[in-house]
Parts: C-alpha cells; sequence; structure tokens
C-alpha cells in the first residue's frame, strides 16, 4: 500500500483531534509542527517519522527569551497508561515507544492513533498556561496536571537561574523567592546567563577566587 503524504496526515490528524489553527506550521525534512502562541511561551506540535516507517508524534514547549539556555524546554511523559508508556522523555531523553502505523491511501488512519491525540494532544500543548508555572516547572524538575506530566531537560544550576530570570522578568515575587531558595550552586551558570539575560541577574554570580599564596604586600 502507498502511504499517505505527510502533510496531508499532519492536516488530517490536526482536525481529528479538534485543533484550533496553529499561528504558524513549520516543514523540515524530518518533522511537520504546529507551532502556537501564547502565555509568552511557544509550543510545538510535532509530527515525526518512527522506527520502520511507522509515525510518531510530542509535544515540545519553548520561551524565546531563554534560547541561551537551551535545556530549558520540555518534552512531556503520558502517565495515562500504566501497561504501555508512550512517551518517557527526560535527561538524558528516552526514545519515544508510541508510534502507529502510517495513515495509507485508501485506508483509515489507525485508530488508536486518532484516540490518543484526541484525548491528549491539547492537554500536552496546553499543560503549561503561562511563564510562571514553565519558571516552577524549572525549579521543580516536574509538573503534573490532568494526568499529564511536563519534565525538564537540564539539572538544578540551569533552570533554577532560569526561573529567577523569568521571575524577574515578569515581575512574578513568588516565583522568584521560590528559586532564590533553591539557588545554591548556580554561580558557574548564572555567570554564563548574565551576558545575555534581559534582567539582571549579577547577585546570583559567585565571585571568582583568584589562587596564590596571598595577597599581595
Amino acid at each position: 500500500m502507498t502511504r499517505r503524504p505527510r502533510e496531508q496526515v499532519f492536516r488530517e490528524l490536526m482536525a481529528a483531534w479538534h485543533l484550533p489553527e496553529p499561528d504558524e506550521i513549520r516543514r523540515g525534512r524530518q518533522a511537520a509542527e504546529a507551532v502556537y502562541r501564547g502565555g509568552g511561551l511557544r509550543r510545538h506540535l510535532r509530527l515525526l517519522p518512527g522506527t520502520h516507517g511507522r509515525l510518531r508524534w510530542n509535544v515540545l514547549v519553548f520561551d524565546d527569551e531563554l534560547a541561551p539556555l537551551v535545556d530549558t524546554d520540555f518534552f512531556t511523559a503520558w502517565v495515562f497508561r500504566a501497561d504501555e508508556p508512550l512517551v518517557a522523555e527526560g535527561s538524558p531523553p528516552v526514545f519515544f515507544h508510541g508510534e502507529y502505523r502510517w495513515p495509507e491511501v485508501g485506508r483509515p488512519a489507525e485508530n488508536r492513533l486518532v484516540v490518543d491525540g484526541l484525548l491528549f494532544a491539547g492537554r500536552l500543548l496546553w499543560c503549561l498556561a503561562d511563564r510562571a508555572e514553565l519558571g516552577r516547572l524549572l525549579i521543580a524538575g516536574e509538573w503534573t496536571r490532568d494526568d499529564i506530566t511536563a519534565r525538564r531537560l537540564g539539572g538544578d544550576p540551569m533552570g533554577t537561574v532560569a526561573a529567577v530570570i523569568i521571575a524577574r522578568r515578569i515581575g512574578d515575587t513568588e516565583l522568584e523567592r521560590l528559586a532564590l531558595a533553591r539557588i545554591g550552586g548556580a554561580g558557574p551558570v548564572a555567570a554564563q546567563a548574565a551576558a545575555w539575560s534581559p534582567v539582571d541577574i549579577s547577585d546570583l554570580v559567585t565571585p571568582v577566587r583568584r589562587r596564590g599564596r596571598g595577597p599581595e604586600k
């Protein structure tokens, strides 16, 4: 059987999953992506080739102001089916386990593909409402809502520094307090981030002590 073109499959799944019209559609060699912007975040629904000609999809969320801290995006983990984890992404990433038969010309799409996307695509996309919630995810490392778990990719220092930047940028004093309570050991990361941060984070940078025998006389 002949596989349906990726563009056709992408559009059909967007409609079957009852997703709103995206702000942008991106087409690359590997992935077709629907991009949604809101709450200061950029959300991507990606349709990708799987193994042995199969199909897979996932969701990523980004904060564009934190782009230099590349690990502040997150992958999502589906926890609704204990016997068959469809997505298990973290740090380091675990390969996507939920793959589907690629829709073929003259045959309906696999029912599991339609049902899984209908139930979970929207919930994955809007698991985090805004930048403040992303900041809390970056501090905690994991965020669960409505049976959807979002996971931070980077480690504690990077996530905590990013959360401070978000908090100061949006004026969220409670988020800043939570982040500063976890800031220990983040000095080297803060020193790198200070060069591009849209807000002042110089207070997070640990002064570098010069090695030597002692002060010069």
